[in-house]
């Protein structure tokens, strides 16, 4: 994700940088607006880890927040994946979703699934 905020600072410079200046404004406030969704979405998941623990609940690792995931319990309490498609909704809204959820690693969670036969 930090990776990925690099890249749009670096096309949000070279774009204000560039000769057309209505064409610029435009293409820079479609960055910004991009990069502080980017921002948030990243805000929100840490938060939502922290919520959960910060940790594996199955194998109990600590681990960076991409290698995380919320899996849901019981599939069919499940009203939306936790991921970052669905970081813009209320916090409200998330942390009763995160309730229903076991925070997993990645590979714990691959785990989880190839268990269940859905792999």
């Amino acid at each position: 994700m930090a990776q990925n905020m690099h890249r749009l600072i670096s096309k949000l410079k070279e774009i204000e940088e560039s000769p057309s200046l209505e064409s610029a404004q435009a293409q820079a406030f479609k960055m910004r607006k991009n990069l502080a969704l980017s921002q948030r979405r990243e805000e929100v998941k840490e938060s939502l880890i922290a919520y959960k623990g910060g940790f594996c609940e199955r194998c109990g690792g600590f681990f960076e927040n991409y290698l995380l995931d919320f899996h849901h319990r019981d599939p069919e309490l499940k009203s939306f994946k936790l991921d970052k498609s669905n970081f813009t909704k209320p916090y409200a809204e998330l942390t009763a979703e995160a309730d229903k959820c076991v925070l997993v690693c990645c590979s714990c969670h691959r785990s989880i699934h190839h268990a269940q036969g859905d792999l």
